[in-house]
């Protein structure tokens, strides 16, 4: 299963966790698998929100962490298979250890 989270900087598990991905300059990929958890940081290669979803799906994301996400929003991310977890996070930590 694979979460993405908008975040401040690519600096490690304590960096800032952003409320929402237009904007964010990085995004962090959490991969669970049977070994535990991985965390890759990409930049954020897009300004709009459907290219940022486009850039998710290419990833294999089916989950994101939005706080903040408008209902219209939500609904657009679902019908491309885009699940959106309503929880806020300060520190990439936090939700490494609260999503898994």
């Amino acid at each position: 299963m694979k979460f993405a989270l908008p975040v401040k900087s690519a600096e490690g598990p304590d960096v800032e966790v952003l409320s929402t991905f237009e904007g964010a300059p990085y995004l962090a990929i959490l991969t669970l698998s049977e070994e535990g958890v991985k965390v890759d940081f990409f930049e954020n290669p897009a300004s709009s929100r459907s290219e940022i979803a486009q850039f998710l799906l290419s990833l294999g994301v089916k989950k994101v962490v939005f706080p903040s996400a408008k209902p219209l929003v939500k609904s657009a991310l679902n019908q491309l298979g885009i699940e959106v977890v309503d929880r806020s996070f300060r520190t990439l930590k936090e939700a490494v250890y609260a999503l898994f």
